[in-house]
């Protein structure tokens, strides 16, 4: 018995002994657990500080430059500060701000309106002092003192009797010029010359104003041109005008670009689209000549409105001369319906010619058109030459 449960117990050791190795089979241990692929991985990178966007670039505004044709000095219609300034704009000493040819003379109110042809004009009220006005800058004006004379033109409207004067802008404040003018329209013009500067004051300022406080008036135009000696009964003449005369001979245009040889002065206007010429006159002068005339009426106006008529007190008569070339039949006729013709003439035999037409009133105006203007043309469409354009008191 005793032998008997010894073979069991060695039985059952023998059982745990296979069981705790496996069977016996030591070839083929248990594989360990695979190991994981793990890619390496950098660390986190902080995010660069923000950078504000660069400032927009703002560009420089253009800098406005008025520019005068040869002969003048300055003029209100050509000011592009002023006449970039929208109508109806109203102010205490803005609308000068930007000109350097314009200053304010006290504590006016400016207004700007329409004025002639389209440009801007300016109205002056709250006048509580004759001299709330404006004043012309003459240090800012390119001329040449020394050598020439200049003539100052101011047109515009009064709203009640006065003188209107152009005086210095400092003590004395001598008047230098001066008319006097019913309700209306008026004219103001001053000679200028070194003398007349030195009297306008310590800063060489002209004052455009009325001797009266609490008178409205308009500025509709301001010229400053060469001024070319005539006679005291020659309203106008191509001959003494600043700005055609200024042109060199040769200039020559058309329509388009250089129609300028004619819209240099406000006395002429292009008819048609004809080819002008600036021509040396027999007597030193210069002229106009006029080609590329594919109509009759391809010719030149004369601008009546840029003349100052007194009717009251004159009669006028227009005088054309020049030379047609190989055309026929020189006319003064109008330059709008119903194209009146006024006066008319053969040429010589060396084709040169003069005509005359007389005007004894407005009405005289008015039978040129619409605008009043009178054309000057050959009744063919041959090329010609005017020497002289002519406005005399009769």
């Amino acid at each position: 018995m005793r032998k008997t449960i010894f073979i069991i117990a060695a039985l059952v050791l023998a059982l745990a002994l296979i069981t705790a190795c496996g069977n016996g089979n030591t070839t083929n241990p248990t594989p360990a657990p695979p190991v994981a692929d793990v890619t390496p991985v950098d660390p986190p990178v902080a995010p660069d500080e923000p950078v504000a966007p660069d400032a927009p670039v703002v560009p420089d505004e253009p800098e406005i430059v008025s520019v005068f044709p040869a002969g003048m000095v300055y003029s209100l219609a050509l000011d592009l500060h002023v006449q970039a300034a929208e109508v109806g704009l109203s102010g205490d000493n803005t609308l000068v701000d930007g000109t350097p040819f314009i200053m304010q003379a006290g504590n006016p109110r400016w207004w700007t309106i329409d004025g002639p042809n389209g440009t801007v004009a300016l109205q002056f009220t709250n006048r509580d002092e004759a001299y709330f006005t404006i004043d012309l800058v003459t240090t800012q004006f390119d001329w040449d003192l020394a050598s020439n004379q200049y003539l100052l033109t101011v047109r515009g409207y009064v709203d009640a009797a006065t003188r209107m004067v152009i005086n210095g802008g400092d003590n004395p404040w001598e008047e230098l010029a001066g008319v006097d003018s019913e309700q209306g329209d008026y004219v103001l013009t001053l000679l200028i010359d070194a003398e007349v500067i030195a009297a306008s004051g310590s800063r060489s300022h002209l004052r455009i104003q009325t001797v009266d406080a609490g008178i409205d008036f308009t500025i509709e135009e301001i010229t400053v041109v060469q001024y070319i000696e005539r006679p005291a009964n020659l309203v106008y003449s191509l001959s003494t005008d600043p700005l055609f005369q200024a042109l060199e001979v040769g200039t020559m245009g058309d329509d388009g670009d250089a129609h300028d040889v004619v819209l240099a002065t406000p006395n002429l206007m292009s008819a048609g689209s004809p080819r002008f010429i600036v021509t040396e006159t027999a007597d030193g002068h210069n002229g106009l000549e006029i080609r590329n005339r594919q109509h009759d009426y391809f010719a030149v106006d004369l601008v009546t409105d840029a003349i100052a008529w007194d009717f009251d007190n004159n009669n006028y008569v227009i005088t054309v001369t020049g030379n047609v070339g190989e055309g026929g039949m020189f006319i003064i006729g109008g330059a709008d319906s119903p194209w009146e013709r006024f006066a008319t003439v053969d040429p010589d035999d060396d084709k040169n010619f003069t005509v005359s037409h007389v005007l004894q009133s407005q009405d005289d105006l008015a039978a040129a058109g619409s605008r009043r203007n009178f054309r000057f043309m050959e009744e063919g469409q041959e090329h010609l030459v005017i020497y002289d354009i002519r406005v005399e008191i009769q």
